[in-house]
């Protein structure tokens, strides 16, 4: 499999704004991605705002799957609440093909009642994928844009442990 990053940039924000008043902004990614000489079964990963937003339901519109990733606590498990809703809008109105894939948690602590509660109040309703322990190692390299240089890091592995079900899953 071939893989191609393409990051997100602060123009993104720029176009945010530009799309706002566009007929069919919701459509604006999957017309692009239409328009580009991927294969048809080509798997895409695109990451979005944490925002429901335009960037974000653009991604919504054209994708097939979702993966969700929550930080665990309270704010972030109402704003889940409203991400099931958004996705039940899309499903509805613009992507009936739209799937939540399952959820994975970032940032866990596992000495923190409030990650156990979180993972299993999400499990009732979604797949959870795994979750990565927090690391403040990775976040101190990957600030500095050195993540290549970090050896040995939980949060590293526990990716890796979410990138072997996401192979078998969209496989």
């Amino acid at each position: 499999m071939n893989l191609s990053l393409s990051p997100g940039t602060i123009e993104l924000s720029r176009v945010e704004s530009e799309l706002i008043t566009e007929p069919g902004r919701e459509y604006f990614l999957r017309t692009a991605l239409g328009r580009t000489d991927l294969p048809y079964d080509s798997l895409v990963l695109a990451d979005c705002p944490p925002s429901l937003e335009i960037l974000a339901v653009n991604c919504l519109s054209a994708a097939g799957g979702v993966i969700v990733v929550v930080q665990p606590g309270g704010f972030e498990i109402h704003a889940r609440v409203h991400l099931d809703m958004t996705i039940r809008a899309i499903q509805e109105h613009v992507n009936p093909d739209l799937t939540v894939l399952g959820t994975i948690l970032t940032n866990c602590h596992s000495t923190r009642a409030i990650t156990g509660r979180v993972q299993e109040e999400i499990a009732q309703v979604h797949n959870v994928l795994g979750w990565i322990r927090a690391d403040a190692r990775l976040l101190y390299v990957t600030t500095a844009g050195t993540l290549q240089k970090l050896k040995g890091s939980n949060a590293l592995a526990d990716y890796a442990d979410v990138a072997e079900k996401l192979r078998t899953l969209v496989a």
